[in-house]
């Protein structure tokens, strides 16, 4: 998989959820990913919920 094809398959996984971000990080974004690399992302959202509410 290259970089285009991920990014298409992380839009269109969370594209139903609507995000304010994805971010991508770690080897991937760095550009030094290989065939053992997993993919690291955040997902932002917003919501009303205090952050200490959310982590119930």
């Amino acid at each position: 998989m290259n970089k285009e094809e991920l990014k298409k398959t992380i839009v269109s996984s969370y594209k139903k959820l609507n995000p304010v971000k994805i971010i991508l990080f770690g080897s991937w974004c760095r550009g030094e990913e290989d065939k053992y690399s997993d993919v690291d992302i955040i997902v932002i959202y917003e919501t009303k919920k205090r952050f200490l509410d959310r982590l119930e």
